[in-house]
């Protein structure tokens, strides 16, 4: 960032446009609630020196930029937000799988009292309760087996199945971190071919990065740390890593529980140009 004792040279000596780019990041400081660099007095200083047409030229175009990079780090917030609420499902539905087993073993001591034919009819409630999450099979005795992923269940409900929801929403988890990775990636593109370098953006971009890959590196040590649980649940379902199959209707093969680490995820090149299409004033700069 910036230091006190350059803001002193460039009140004193700079040029429009570094006087333009001060203002700018103190703007962006003041925008994201912390400390700006100028005072008043050093504000109005600087708005006043800019007075030719070269230099009202300069400043409005560094604050368009400015304006620009905001408008499209807004949409990447957009983005994370969906991330967030992604991850959140995918931990509460893992928990959720990791509990068949107790539940399945609850239930089944729970109507073992219930005469046989009685049971059966027990049983229809408790799946039409579950249909949205688990399959469940149920024996000669009225008994049930949960399965969180029954490959021969009906179509209509393959895509409603625990380990398919988990799946999936690690693909579109992996879709918006690659949408963000577009924004910021289009924001340092812009800001190196306008020659207008904005670091407060850049630190925010960097303090996002920073916290979207150790949300990630969390959940999947949490994955790991669960492998055990992991392994007999595939085993129970009878997922075979050396024959892969498709799952269900997904048309993916055997989608990971896991999502790549932050830096093996590329920017999503669709949102990169539908982006700088809709924020980027200055066309065919990039």
């Amino acid at each position: 960032m910036i230091k006190k004792t350059n803001v002193a040279s460039i009140l004193k000596r700079g040029t429009a446009k570094q006087r333009s780019l001060i203002m700018a990041e103190d703007r962006i400081l003041k925008i994201q609630g912390k400390k700006g660099l100028l005072t008043e007095g050093e504000l109005s200083s600087l708005s006043n020196s800019i007075k030719t047409s070269i230099e009202v030229t300069q400043y409005n175009r560094v604050m368009r930029i400015g304006n620009e990079i905001q408008n499209i780090l807004a949409r990447s917030a957009i983005f994370s937000l969906y991330f967030d609420k992604q991850q959140a499902l995918r931990q509460a539905y893992f928990n959720f799988l990791k509990t068949s087993e107790t539940l399945e073993e609850a239930i089944n001591i729970g109507i073992s009292y219930i005469d046989p034919e009685k049971r059966k009819e027990a049983t229809k409630i408790i799946e039409t309760l579950t249909a949205l999450l688990l399959s469940i099979e149920t024996d000669s005795e009225g008994f049930i087996r949960l399965n969180p992923d029954r490959a021969e269940q009906a179509e209509d409900r393959s895509n409603y199945t625990l380990l398919f929801i988990i799946k999936s929403l690690a693909v579109e988890a992996t879709l918006n971190i690659s949408k963000m990775k577009a924004a910021f990636q289009l924001v340092r593109d812009y800001m190196k071919a306008t020659d207008t370098f904005l670091e407060g953006y850049e630190i925010s971009i960097r303090e996002g990065e920073e916290q979207i890959a150790a949300g990630l590196e969390e959940q999947n040590i949490m994955l790991i740390t669960e492998k055990e649980t992991l392994r007999k649940l595939t085993e129970q379902l009878g997922f075979n890593p050396k024959k892969r199959r498709k799952i269900h209707s997904c048309g993916e093969k055997d989608s990971s529980l896991y999502i790549k680490p932050y830096s093996q995820i590329n920017p999503d090149q669709e949102t990169y140009k539908a982006l700088r299409e809709e924020f980027i004033s200055e066309r065919g700069i990039l």
